[in-house]
């Protein structure tokens, strides 16, 4: 029995790929963690996805992509000069609008 197997209790549906991904998961599922250390604080969130991300506890329904401090560039295919219906994209916390 692997270190991750001894501490999920009840969570089901979960993906996971690298050393320690996902290691504190109890009751968590539906969860995709990838990388070494993804989702490690996460403990029984619902529906998150980790990619390079230690994540939070109890956190849930929220997708975290690489850690503070180590990207500093994000690159997503048809975002930028994109119009975009409904709410705003936020950037850094301050809103940005899109023009259609």
């Amino acid at each position: 029995m692997s270190r991750r197997e001894r501490f999920v209790t009840t969570g089901h549906d979960n993906t996971v790929t690298g050393t320690n991904a996902l290691a504190s998961n109890i009751t968590g599922s539906s969860n995709i963690a990838i990388g070494s250390n993804a989702g490690v604080y996460l403990t029984t969130g619902n529906n998150n996805i980790d990619i390079g991300n230690n994540g939070f506890a109890g956190e849930a329904n929220t997708i975290r992509v690489g850690a503070d401090g180590t990207q500093t560039k994000t690159f997503i295919a048809r975002v930028s000069m994109t119009g975009i219906n409904g709410s705003a994209v936020k950037v850094n916390s301050k809103p940005v609008s899109f023009a259609e």
